[in-house]
């Protein structure tokens, strides 16, 4: 009867042992979880910003052509109408 209840008690504490561990590993899986979202999160927001920043970088060239060219012209014609030398004649 006696090993009976030692035994008992042996898987007992073995037991109490296995669920506290199990405690800390669910603990530790959940806080991993969460700075996995976080790093995907911030993955996520760093592709869409450089999608952006490159389609600034390739696109604003050709915006500024055609929002700058009509002003541009404009001023190329109003120097042709004036003819400034740009060379001095003897």
């Amino acid at each position: 009867m006696e090993d009976s209840s030692k035994i008992k008690l042996k898987q007992l504490s073995g037991n109490l042992e296995l669920r506290k561990i199990l405690r800390q590993n669910i603990k530790l899986t959940k806080e991993n979880n969460l700075l996995l979202r976080k790093l995907q999160r911030q993955n996520l927001i760093s592709l869409w910003l450089r999608v952006v920043w490159f389609a600034i970088l390739i696109g604003l060239p050709f915006i500024m052509y055609y929002a700058l060219g009509p002003i541009l012209s404009d001023f190329q014609n109003l120097l042709e109408m004036y003819e400034i030398p740009t060379k001095l004649t003897i």
